[in-house]
């Protein structure tokens, strides 16, 4: 997934593997949390800029994807 800085406006990827924990309101997983989800992420950044996700949390709004 991809997710924008709401301070720098800078976008970075973001990839959550079976390790990750998704701790977002109506998404069990990250490929349920919705585009517009307010979110935060911790986990390593890499040279290539992309972060490995640890935790994923906030709040997804709108009805889980079919």
């Amino acid at each position: 997934m991809v997710v924008r800085n709401a301070f720098t406006s800078n976008s970075v990827k973001v990839r959550a593997d079976t390790g990750t924990k998704v701790q977002v309101l109506l998404a069990k997983r990250a490929a349920e949390i919705r585009v517009g989800a307010l979110v935060g992420v911790y986990g390593r950044q890499y040279a290539d800029g992309v972060i490995v996700a640890e935790v994923i949390t906030g709040i997804s709004i709108g009805s889980l994807p079919r």
